[in-house]
């Protein structure tokens, strides 16, 4: 696996280039050149003092942002410099080398990685009478529903190490388990030993969740990205390993458990699914085409449930993921339109992106969160989505306070109550419009840091009011 070039990753022109942009590209030139972050981290853009001409990296680099950037206002925004630097890696895509496997070969991994593994216990509902449980009338043998409810309180993981108790819970325990959390680095040791043969370490997973008929929420992370989200960014790697790691490109375990756990949604698993989480699961930025892969198989499959959280972060998907991601929501609408909780966040996300992903939301009544921090958002995007939150019918029913609430259906995101923008780049003219446009909805909160560190912090002012009042 290998990234395509710049010429292939920027295919298109956008409309707003013009012929005069010259003077204003060599201004860009110059931001880039002067710019402290790229001149300590890439001394090679710097100029070279013999002959004062710029290297080709840095006309390179000057290039795929001119032609990356939504409109020249994004281009030229001084703020969000380094931060859309970063995201020019999200438009590389996967593509197959020569040195990288064949489908054949790695079909061949997996079989013979296959036969290496433990052979699982099978058991049949005949056999289930005959399980010696040590007690006369145990509840494991009449009473499911209870054990439903018990496992409820538990972690998924929790209740599927019950299964080496005895047989029944062997054969009933996937059952019993409703949300679930594999985390990509947290088996180091077996990923590390099936490196060399194929993706068998992620292959028991479909298997799993065939068996968890009754999970409503699933959430796959990588502990190894864990570090960057606290910081608040998770900062893309190209791909930049050499020839053999890229021939061994698929054993990346994040990808895998993601590709495995589509084929499994495909094939009809897990039909009561609401909540998907990704959680910086991947380990390489062009990875991201899994995140399409896993919104398609669920919409393949028959007599599944419609989701009602969706959470992509640290996804990588820039502007052309996030385009592809509202192209899905508008074509798949009834699937997706029942969506109440969306995250899209730490996925470099501009001007481009947001004004479809807006333009897809539309209609979605139903959505109450809507998380869009940590991207590349500026005053533009604010001024879209105030206008999108505009309430029209307002304004033209001013002084009726008998109109009841389902008037107000007509407008885009109706049901909308959270909005999350923190750590963008939107000053106080963006909110100020984002304000204004929300004046007319009730039960609305709009939270610009972490709304559990303030609520934490109210009750710590409460208390210590408290306090001073009783000493006085």
């Amino acid at each position: 696996m290998v990234s395509t070039t710049s010429e292939t990753a920027f295919d298109t022109n956008p409309v707003w280039h013009d012929a005069t942009d010259v003077q204003v590209r060599k201004i860009m030139m110059a931001r880039l050149r002067s710019h402290p972050a790229l001149a300590q981290h890439h001394p090679i853009l710097q100029t070279q003092e013999s002959t004062g001409a710029s290297p080709s990296l840095l006309q390179r680099l000057e290039w795929m942002l001119y032609h990356s950037a939504g409109s020249l206002s994004e281009y030229l925004h001084q703020p969000s410099l380094e931060r859309r630097v970063q995201g020019l890696v999200t438009h590389y895509k996967r593509k197959r080398c020569a040195t990288e496997p064949s489908e054949t070969i790695m079909a061949a991994f997996r079989a013979s990685a296959a036969k290496r593994h433990r052979p699982r216990l099978t058991i049949t509902e005949d056999e289930t009478p005959n399980c010696s449980v040590g007690a006369r009338g145990c509840v494991l043998n009449s009473n499911l529903d209870l054990l439903h409810q018990v496992c409820s309180f538990l972690d998924g993981k929790e209740v599927l190490r019950c299964r080496a108790v005895n047989k029944f819970l062997y054969l009933h325990a996937p059952t019993f388990v409703t949300s679930l959390h594999i985390d990509a680095a947290s088996a180091s040791a077996s990923v590390a030993a099936t490196r060399n043969c194929g993706d068998g370490a992620a292959s028991g997973l479909s298997t799993l969740l065939h068996e968890c008929k009754n999970l409503t929420s699933l959430t796959i992370s990588n502990q190894t990205n864990q570090t960057h989200l606290k910081a608040g960014v998770v900062f893309p790697r190209a791909l930049t390993a050499s020839t053999y790691m890229a021939s061994l490109a698929t054993a990346s375990f994040g990808h895998q458990l993601v590709r495995e756990m589509s084929s499994a949604l495909k094939a009809g698993a897990c039909p009561a699914l609401e909540r998907l989480d990704l959680l910086a699961p991947f380990d390489f930025a062009a990875e991201s085409d899994a995140v399409f892969v896993v919104l398609r198989a669920l919409t393949e499959s028959k007599g599944r449930k419609p989701l009602q959280h969706l959470a992509l972060d640290a996804t990588f998907l820039g502007d052309r993921g996030i385009e592809n991601l509202a192209e899905m929501f508008e074509t798949q609408d009834t699937f997706f339109q029942h969506l109440r909780h969306l995250t899209v966040r730490n996925n470099f996300m501009g001007e481009t992106g947001c004004r479809a992903l807006l333009e897809a939301l539309e209609p979605f009544s139903e959505l109450q969160v809507l998380d869009l921090s940590r991207n590349i958002l500026t005053d533009t995007d604010a001024f879209g989505l105030a206008d999108l939150l505009d309430d029209p019918v307002t304004d033209a029913m001013e002084g009726d306070h008998k109109a009841s609430s389902e008037q107000f259906n007509v407008l885009g995101l109706a049901g909308l109550r959270t909005l999350k923008l923190q750590e963008n780049f939107i000053t106080c003219d963006g909110f100020h419009a984002i304000t204004i446009a929300l004046c007319s909805r009730e039960d609305f909160v709009a939270t610009v840091g972490d709304a559990a560190e303030y609520s934490d912090e109210e009750e710590e002012e409460e208390v210590e009011l408290t306090e001073v009042d009783q000493e006085h």
